[in-house]
């Protein structure tokens, strides 16, 4: 399987069409960069509390391309992958234009989220949730002792730490709860 690793960063957490990405990055199984873009929001011309945590200005994405702009782009970049790996894949997933998605589900793309593959080997229950707790992507790398490559919180950095995570809980010798990728997909 050809496994591909997708992050964004948004210009807040609204899902339902009222936030929108502002960078957008995949890699592949062996750490090369597929895709990496900074996009330029068409509703909005600012997003104080996102930028707090990722640092993407307005100013750095004012020449970019939108969205609508980049999907040639970003199709043609995931119909290379059988397989796609995000952490929170709800959220991201939410984001992304229907097109791709309905290219994904298509090609019979299998989706994983890391997140939750985290929750369930980390073993902290949510009692008013009755699932596992989930656990922020930094929480998770360093658990699993990922070495940053740029900062958390920029879409390219945290492909990799969601590589490094998926990757552990493959990994039979760091595995706390048995997962079977050929066995699983399609979490949403």
């Amino acid at each position: 399987m050809k496994t591909f690793y997708l992050d964004t960063e948004t210009t807040g957490l609204n899902r339902n069409g009222e936030d929108e990405i502002v960078e957008i990055a995949i890699i592949d199984q062996d750490g090369e960069i597929i895709l990496h873009s900074l996009l330029r929001p068409t509703a909005h011309t600012a997003w104080p509390e996102a930028e707090a945590i990722h640092c993407i200005t307005p100013g750095m994405v004012a020449t970019s391309p939108t969205l609508e702009q980049i999907t040639p782009r970003l199709n043609a970049a995931l119909s290379q992958c059988d397989g796609l790996v995000i952490y929170n894949l709800d959220y991201d997933w939410s984001f992304l234009p229907q097109l791709v998605c309905q290219s994904l589900f298509d090609r019979n793309v299998r989706l994983f989220c890391a997140m939750h593959r985290f929750a369930a080997y980390n073993g902290v229950w949510d009692e008013k949730r009755g699932d596992y707790k989930w656990q922020k992507l930094t929480v998770a790398a360093e658990r699993f002792g990922h070495v940053w490559e740029g900062q958390a919180h920029r879409a390219l950095a945290d492909c990799y730490a969601t590589k490094t995570v998926w990757e552990c809980l493959q990994n039979a010798s760091c595995k706390r709860y048995s997962f079977d990728v050929e066995s699983e997909g399609g979490e949403i």
